[in-house]
């Protein structure tokens, strides 16, 4: 049996930094060359900088257009839905009346005026 020729080898793995784990021949793994920029996404949701994005990664990047292999090209299942599993949206969607929506911005404004963090909120 040979003996020891770094610490990676008889220091238990989890005692080692991820950077003496990674060195390669005295090399450090290569990092990439060029990164992609961060997406611009903020906490606050917004729409028109969404559809920007959408609009320039489906430009401007080679976007996989096959599901990784492996996986299924078709789900068959009750599970999975299509269109035609709904030929009448006013069938699966409820219009709010306006006196349902007065209750809702009747409940807002009493929200609002307590001044509660949504984390208080109980289900009474």
């Amino acid at each position: 049996m040979a003996a020891p020729t770094s610490a990676a080898e008889v220091t238990p793995k989890h005692l080692i930094s991820l950077h003496d784990l990674y060195i390669v021949d005295g090399k450090g793994v290569p990092l990439p060359q060029q990164t992609a920029p961060a997406p611009d996404i903020s906490y606050t949701p917004n729409l028109s900088r969404y559809l920007s994005r959408v609009s320039e990664r489906t430009r401007s990047r080679n976007l996989e257009k096959e599901v990784p292999s492996g996986w299924p090209k078709y789900l068959d299942s009750p599970l999975a839905w299509t269109g035609a599993d709904f030929p009448k949206q006013e069938t699966y969607i409820h219009q709010l009346s306006s006196e349902e929506k007065a209750d809702i911005y009747k409940a807002l404004e009493y929200f609002k005026g307590r001044r509660m963090l949504l984390t208080c909120l109980i289900d009474s």
